[in-house]
């Protein structure tokens, strides 16, 4: 069995969650992942240019769940970005990425200037004006990928 493991920002805060072709192991308090997201999380499309469900999959169980002191998510990794997700990757920015609006769980402008620093990192060319257009989603989608999961 091929296995992955999650690099970069958990790995750093000591989370040592592992994720396995067919299956994924956790700390017990850690996330629960769904079926679809342990069959998804890698679906051979490398990198979005939207939110997919796959997308979501890898934020609530990458920056969601690293988001910190504030705020971290630990709900079940099921693909569908709700208020305690957004409020996961809020946090994250927070400290990473410079993000400067409240941990509410509503993203909005400043999340996404937040998301476009972070895809910059991956190449990411455009405007940081807020507006994520395919460039902007493809490269976050890149930066979570390539920062937390191995490729």
């Amino acid at each position: 069995m091929m296995k992955r493991k999650v690099i970069g920002g958990i790995a750093a805060m000591g989370l040592g969650v592992a994720l396995a072709v067919g299956g994924v192991t956790a700390p017990a308090s850690a996330l629960t992942w769904t079926q679809y997201c342990r069959d998804h999380v890698r679906d051979g499309v490398p990198y979005d240019t939207y939110l997919s469900q796959t997308a979501q999959c890898r934020i609530q169980a990458g920056p969601a769940a690293g988001g910190g002191p504030e705020y971290k998510y630990n709900g079940a990794v099921d693909g569908v970005m709700g208020t305690n997700s957004w409020k996961g990757l809020q946090a994250y920015l927070k400290r990473f990425w410079q993000y400067g609006g409240p941990v509410d769980g509503a993203p909005g402008t400043n999340t996404y200037k937040a998301m476009q620093r972070w895809a910059a990192t991956q190449g990411y060319a455009g405007p940081i004006d807020g507006v994520m257009g395919a460039n902007s989603w493809k490269y976050f989608n890149q930066a979570v990928r390539v920062g937390f999961f191995q490729n």
